[in-house]
């Protein structure tokens, strides 16, 4: 239900099942944790890559306690990241008018790990809470409910995506891929 939806957000972005559904199985090979099976399942929609976790990619994720879904650049290199901030100091105001629905936002929030040392940033709060994190992620998190399990879901997903659609086109132009 979801391969026309990111088809139209990014009509670069794989959506072969076998392609975006993580596997059950843990793979265990070369992993500490021996256990058979993942505590978690989920759905991403990347970009045929090596580095893809440097790459903005929609996910949707579910696990015994709660659901999450949103969009974001989990790995991104220092280069992009700098690349990003770049964009943002070259038209703050664009940048606010893409996030502020985010900011905003009651059930969208803003999930990445900040550089431990402030970059000196001139940008008001709104900005500078972007600015100072290590990559991106925008989700909600939300405890099992019936929507879950209602044709809803996939509505309420694709809500979500559109809303997320102008700063993942921003994080696009900000990717820089190793070579």
């Amino acid at each position: 239900a979801l391969i026309p939806i990111i088809t139209d957000l990014d009509p670069q972005a794989v959506t072969t099942p076998s392609r975006t559904v993580s596997r059950i199985n843990r793979d265990v090979r070369f992993s500490n944790d021996k256990s058979p099976y993942r505590p978690r399942m989920w759905i991403a929609f990347k970009h045929n890559s090596d580095f893809w976790t440097e790459q903005p990619t929609y996910f949707f994720q579910v696990e015994s306690d709660s659901y999450t879904f949103g969009m974001g650049v989990y790995g991104a290199n220092a280069a992009t990241m700098r690349k990003f901030r770049e964009q943002i100091d070259e038209d703050p105001d664009r940048f606010l008018n893409i996030v502020n629905p985010i900011n905003k936002s009651k059930t969208l929030n803003l999930d990445a790990e900040s550089y431990k040392r402030k970059v000196p940033s001139n940008h008001p709060k709104q900005i500078d809470r972007w600015y100072q994190k290590k990559s991106v992620a925008v989700l909600t998190v939300k405890e099992p409910d019936k929507t879950l399990f209602t044709k809803n879901l996939v509505n309420k997903l694709e809500d979500n995506f559109v809303k997320l659609k102008p700063l993942y086109d921003f994080l696009w132009r900000a990717t820089v891929i190793r070579g």
